[in-house]
Formats: C-alpha cells, sequence, structure tokens
C-alpha cells in the first residue's frame, strides 16, 4: 500500500519548474508590448508638464492618463556630515550611510578600488525558460 503512494507522489521542484516556466514565457510573449509602450511613453511624457507636487491628468477619446505628484526626495547637506558623524559614532554613521560608487568606478581602476571599496555579489540574475524536447506537450505532438 506505502508502495502505490510512493509511485503517486510528485517531484516538487519538477512541479515548480512546469509552473514557473510558461509563466516566464508569457512574460517574453509580452516584452514586444513592453518596448511599444516605452517608445510611447517618451513620446506621451513631454505632454506631462507642471508642478511636480499636483497630480496631472491627459484625456484622450478613450482614456486617460494620470500622473501622481512627484516623490519627496531627501538627502543629507554635505555641510551635516560631519554633525551627523558626532551624533552617530563613526562605525553607525557609515552603516547607515550610502552612496553611489559610480563616480568611484570613473576616477580609479580596480586594483585601486580594493583598498577602499568593499565589492559582494548581489543583485537579480537573468533567467531563461525553455519548453523540454521531450515534454508531455511536445512527446503528444510527435506521436
Amino acid at each position: 500500500m506505502a508502495k502505490a503512494a510512493a509511485v503517486q507522489s510528485i517531484d516538487p521542484l519538477a512541479e515548480l519548474v512546469d509552473q514557473f516556466a510558461p509563466v516566464r514565457l508569457a512574460i517574453e510573449d509580452f516584452r514586444p508590448t513592453q518596448n511599444l509602450h516605452d517608445r510611447l511613453w517618451v513620446r506621451l511624457k513631454v505632454h506631462l508638464e507642471g508642478p511636480q507636487n499636483q497630480p496631472i491628468t491627459l484625456k484622450g477619446k478613450l482614456y486617460q492618463v494620470s500622473l501622481t505628484e512627484s516623490q519627496i526626495e531627501r538627502t543629507v547637506k554635505p555641510s551635516a556630515m560631519e554633525r551627523l558623524k558626532k551624533v552617530f559614532g563613526a562605525k553607525r554613521f557609515w552603516e547607515l550611510v550610502h552612496f553611489p560608487l559610480k563616480p568611484l568606478d570613473a576616477m580609479f581602476d580596480d586594483e585601486q578600488r580594493k583598498n577602499f571599496v568593499e565589492t559582494t555579489q548581489t543583485g537579480p540574475r537573468k533567467i531563461a525558460s525553455v519548453e523540454k524536447l521531450d515534454g508531455p506537450a511536445n512527446v503528444a505532438k510527435a506521436a
């Protein structure tokens, strides 16, 4: 009896892959629509001039496009850096502070940067989904 149950069990990873792959393929199929959106957006946004703190609505014959007010961005004044370092202490201050490193990349080569920049690998990885040639859909087509 237990043997029959084991035969009917499904590999959870294979099931997950089979759920994920068609969704990924649908996203890839959608890419031309996304590209068209991006091109139209470039043309449309030139008509979205106005105060940053107020929403804007553009009206067409069939649709309207609305934008919310701009986000507020806050930055620390350069003159306040030393004062903040004293308030938090140097160690805690540098744990809290983040800034872009691209300007350093332009100024220093890899060997020089190793002296003052720590590098770790993070961020998204690119993925690809393809239908297996021996998958159920293709096996059925071949039969």
